[in-house]
């Protein structure tokens, strides 16, 4: 399927506002996304990940570690997609020490050859240059910059929580959810902004490809909110996650 004819099938997917889960309508073929599921990942953010990318016009397969070292799991796939989780290193012993390179060298040519990333939390960080703190692990390297945590809540940064955040494009204030989620100093566009002007959403590119990372969870479903008693008093993100996948891929 070529670029275009995406663009127009998601065209067709934001502008109905509905899931694209049922049948597809006759001759036509929707986008192959792959979403991350395994050892980790944190319980139900592959799920509620995949529901959103669904709504933007994509049938999603879940892959898990080993796939990730076999480069014919990208083979037909246009946007690859690592959700929340608990630590990077987690993400780094589930694929293996051995076979962590494969999986960094197959993620960085597809996304270079013209596909798509998109990392949200801990996503976000695998994105950026190096896996650990000491600088010993390669990252994805996706990201020309640093990929640093945001500290929302000092007394207790590892709280599940709703910050404001300004969207920028169209420009709003919002209340989104968030879990010890990355900002980014790197080159890109800014799409949203934490309290303090770091960069809270980036998209930026990388060789012939995409990237779009966020340190907030866009995803986000009513039940998450619901299991932390938290209140958001504008509702779930769903349109800002749907607007960050029409920008990357554009």
């Amino acid at each position: 399927m070529t670029r275009g004819a995406i663009g127009v099938l998601m065209s067709l997917a934001f502008s109905a506002c509905a899931d694209l889960r049922g049948d597809d309508a006759p001759g036509v073929t929707r986008p192959l996304a792959l979403v991350y599921r395994g050892s980790g990942a944190c319980s139900g953010c592959p799920e509620s990940l995949a529901r959103l990318i669904e709504g933007a016009g994509f049938a999603v397969r879940f892959v898990g570690p080993a796939a990730l070292t076999d480069a014919e799991t990208f083979e037909g796939a246009e946007l690859y997609a690592q959700g929340g989780g608990d630590e990077t290193m987690d993400l780094y012993r589930a694929v293996g020490a051995r076979r962590w390179g494969a999986a960094v060298a197959n993620l960085r040519a597809f996304v270079g050859d013209g596909g798509r990333y998109l990392g949200v939390c801990l996503g976000g960080y695998v994105a950026g240059e190096w896996m650990d703190e000491a600088g010993t692990v390669p990252g994805l390297a996706l990201l020309d910059g640093d990929v640093s945590p945001f500290t929302a809540t000092p007394e207790d940064p590892a709280e599940d929580q709703v910050i404001d955040i300004e969207w920028l494009r169209p420009a709003g204030r919002r209340r989104v959810y968030f879990q010890e989620g990355p900002y980014f100093a790197a080159a890109g566009t800014p799409w949203a902004r934490y309290r303090n002007g770091a960069t809270a959403v980036l998209v930026a590119t990388y060789g012939s490809g995409k990237v779009a990372v966020s340190g907030v969870h866009l995803e986000a479903e009513r039940d998450w909110y619901e299991a932390y008693d938290l209140d958001d008093s504008d509702g779930v993100d769903r349109d800002l996650g749907l607007a960050l996948l029409r920008e990357l891929m554009r």
